[in-house]
This record gives C-alpha cells, structure tokens and sequence, in this order.
C-alpha cells in the first residue's frame, strides 16, 4: 500500500518539475526528417513516427498528419502533424532534438551494424 502512495508522489513531483510556459496547454506541431543512413534513416523516421501517432492514441490526443513523404521501401522521408489535447506540448516538447539509432539495417546484406539518425521538432501551434 505504501509503494502505491511513494509511485504516485514520485510521479507528481516529476510532474511539477517540468519548466512552466505560457504554451504549455496549445496545441502542437510535429515534425520529422530522416537523417545520415540512407533508407535505413527513413525506416527509423517511420518507426518514431508511428511511435508518437500511437502515444497520442493512447493519450486520447488528436493526431492529424499534415504531410507524409514516403521512400521507396516504406520508410519516411519527411512527416508533419498536428497534435492536440490536454497538456500536449507540456509533454512533448523536451522530444525535440536528433534521435540515433544502431543496429543491423534491413537493407543490410552483410549483417554489419549500421547508425541512422532522424530529427524531430516539437513546435507549439499558434492560436488564431
């Protein structure tokens, strides 16, 4: 019963420790653009970004794609979205930054390791 009451308290303080902004409650936009690594980079940009279309299903959030540029083998070149809902941007805005990854790349033959980036931009909305 104890660890129940210590999870949530450490749950809230994270909360509270989270910088404060007048945007915090708009809405936002999302953007991604593969990196270094070729179709491997697209393949990745896909995953990340079907990765914050599901976290925003599971936040009860919108998601409404904006742009979607796909490569030859199904990754993504580059996708825009708009996301909205409670506290989105509060929650999302620190993912902003380059994301790498390292692993053996489908398009690999040879079963080298392989580093792939991809960025993404977390930009709130402007209210009109």
């Amino acid at each position: 019963m104890c660890s129940h009451y210590f999870a949530v308290s450490v749950a809230q303080m994270a909360w509270l420790l989270i910088s404060k902004e007048d945007a915090d409650n708009c809405n936002l936009i999302l953007e991604v653009k593969a990196g270094v690594g070729g179709q491997e980079a697209m393949l990745f940009t896909a995953e990340i970004f079907d990765m914050y279309q599901r976290y925003a299903s599971y936040k009860s959030w919108s998601f409404d794609i904006l742009e979607y540029f796909r490569s030859d083998l199904g990754g993504v070149r580059h996708a825009t979205a708009s996301v909205g809902g409670f506290n989105a941007y509060k929650q999302l805005k620190y993912e902003g930054g380059v994301h790498r990854v390292q692993r053996v790349p489908k398009t690999e033959k040879q079963g080298r390791i392989h580093t792939s980036t991809m960025t993404v931009a977390i930009l709130p909305q402007p209210r009109e």
